[in-house]
């Protein structure tokens, strides 16, 4: 009896040295399921107005399905501290223009103008940005001290 606990416990451990099967990940449909938009984005960039610090990201959405489309873009921005933020909340129209000045593009056009039909075609393209307030954490001392120090925290 011992001796075929041992062997069974044996092949068991024999069974689990083997190379291990790994399940097949999953692969884009040879033909497409429901259509998708062609989005292509720059790197975030700090733009400074006045004395407010903002990040932003450009992007070019094209509508090649075949058929007009609804584009309702939603962009959010995580932090170093795991808050969400969300894109153009309260964001000064004067931030939007220096922007399109800084990145030379007459096309460019505000999250609120983008959202909405989007036609087909590449001639139909919209170019956008969407801009999220620089983050700041502050650090107050105590009253018998003068030093404090603010971080700036975008990302």
């Amino acid at each position: 009896m011992r001796q075929s606990l041992a062997l069974i416990l044996v092949a068991a451990l024999a069974g689990s040295i083997t190379a291990p099967t790994f399940a097949k990940t999953p692969q884009p449909s040879i033909y497409p399921i429901s259509w998708q938009l062609d989005f292509k984005h720059g790197s975030p960039k700090r733009v400074v107005v006045g004395t407010d610090a903002y990040w932003y990201l450009t992007y070019t959405v094209t509508n090649n399905t075949g058929d007009e489309q609804v584009f309702r873009p939603d962009f959010e921005m995580l932090n170093k501290e795991g808050k969400v933020l969300k894109s153009d909340r309260a964001i000064p129209a004067e931030v939007f223009d220096k922007i399109k000045s800084v990145e030379g593009n007459r096309l460019l056009q505000p999250l609120s103008k983008v959202a909405g039909a989007l036609r087909q075609g590449v001639d139909q393209a919209k170019d956008g940005v969407a801009i999220w307030p620089e983050v700041t954490r502050a650090w107050a001392a105590s009253r018998s001290s003068s030093a404090a120090s603010v971080a700036s925290t975008p990302f």
